[in-house]
């Protein structure tokens, strides 16, 4: 499935079988730098990127703050030494 994902200035297209929430945990693992600005949320939608003001019925949104809590979470039950650092 092709899949968006969008947060502030963050955005990102992926094609992925994984399911909608680990398609969005992926994401932010492989490719938040730190440098970005995220929203309060995080939109998911397979028709395109959205946001806050084109967010329909049919998008996904999770917060931004429990996203970011589950990342912090496995890449702490992770054996990345990049992390500790």
């Amino acid at each position: 499935m092709k899949a968006y994902v969008a947060s502030g200035n963050f955005k990102r297209v992926i094609n992925s079988d994984l399911g909608k929430k680990d398609i969005v945990l992926k994401v932010f693992l492989d490719h938040l730098t730190g440098s970005e600005v995220l929203d309060e949320y995080v939109y998911f939608d397979e028709r395109g990127c959205r946001d806050y003001v084109s967010a329909d019925k049919g998008t996904i949104v999770w917060d931004t703050g429990d996203i970011l809590e589950e990342c912090y979470h496995i890449l702490d039950q992770s054996n990345d030494e990049d992390f500790d650092e």
